[in-house]
């Protein structure tokens, strides 16, 4: 399941950024957040914080990647090939399995080792969004306030 939460840390950096934009005249006409709740709350604890009446138009393509997608598609092949990382897979997944592991909150070795191959695109057999596909949807939400 996708974490889709934003934290109280979370709020209070997104209200810290507003606040930085605020101190420095910085106004938006137009806030951009992916189609995630934590993503939206931020722009939300940003806009509020600036204390504009800027919209907010919510754009799925504008979405992060999904982690456990690319862990389900890269993990088993990187856990054969890599004796180390499997060690630590395995590890990773027994401490998953509990919802209140810090296994979800913190980002481990292994985390790094499969968002490193996925960037380098080391797995072309690996059917989730590719990293070379994910930074496309990306570039293509943000290309016409590029003029292009």
């Amino acid at each position: 399941m996708l974490y889709d939460d934003l934290s109280e840390v979370g709020r209070g950096q997104s209200r810290a950024l507003g606040e930085w934009f605020r101190d420095r005249g910085v106004r938006f006409d137009l806030v951009i957040a992916g189609g995630l709740k934590r993503q939206q709350i931020t722009a939300q604890e940003i806009v509020e914080a600036i204390g504009t009446d800027a919209a907010i138009s919510i754009d799925s393509r504008w979405s992060e990647f999904d982690l456990d997608g690319v862990y389900a598609g890269i993990g088993p092949l990187l856990a054969r090939d890599d004796e180390q990382f499997h060690a630590e897979y395995k590890e990773l997944q027994r401490d998953s399995a509990d919802p209140d592991s810090a296994a979800h909150r913190n980002w481990r070795s292994c985390d790094v080792t499969v968002v490193k191959a996925w960037i380098e695109g080391r797995y072309a057999e690996f059917e989730g969004e590719s990293f070379a596909a994910f930074g496309a949807r990306v570039r293509r939400r943000f290309l016409p306030f590029r003029g292009i």
